[in-house]
């Protein structure tokens, strides 16, 4: 797994990504199916979340959901239980955002990084590289 720098290297590049879709939110009221965020926008719409002074829950509708493009097909993901019915406001946004990048960061990726971990380590733990 890698070490916290590596994360935090990770992270902040991630989070330029939320700013497409934030405003795609703000601007719709929903995230656009053709396309997703750039690095630099998500850190940017983050931010902007972050400092938001006026009402998120009415300006920026969101929830404490995710959405993701598979194969070509965008499917919703709860980043707490329930968190399709939990609106994002000033008390919870660093939580929506913390948790947003873990996902993006994490659990998105767990089962191909676990794959790719033991592929790795099932060929550097043998004799084949010796």
């Amino acid at each position: 797994m890698p070490g916290s720098r590596g994360r935090c290297t990770g992270r902040v590049a991630l989070s330029r990504e939320v700013g497409r879709v934030l405003k795609s939110h703000k601007e719709h009221n929903c995230i656009g199916s053709k396309s997703f965020p750039t690095t630099k926008d998500l850190a940017h719409g983050l931010s902007e979340l972050l400092s938001y002074e006026g009402n998120i829950e009415e300006d920026f509708y969101l929830n404490f959901q995710v959405f993701q493009e598979e194969m070509g097909v965008v499917k919703s993901y709860n980043l707490k239980p329930g968190g399709d019915k939990i609106p994002v406001n000033k008390q919870n946004r660093k939580e929506y955002v913390q948790l947003y990048i873990d996902f993006l960061l994490n659990k998105s990726i767990y089962k191909q990084f676990a794959a790719f971990y033991h592929g790795f380590h099932s060929v550097c733990a043998s004799d084949a590289l010796m």
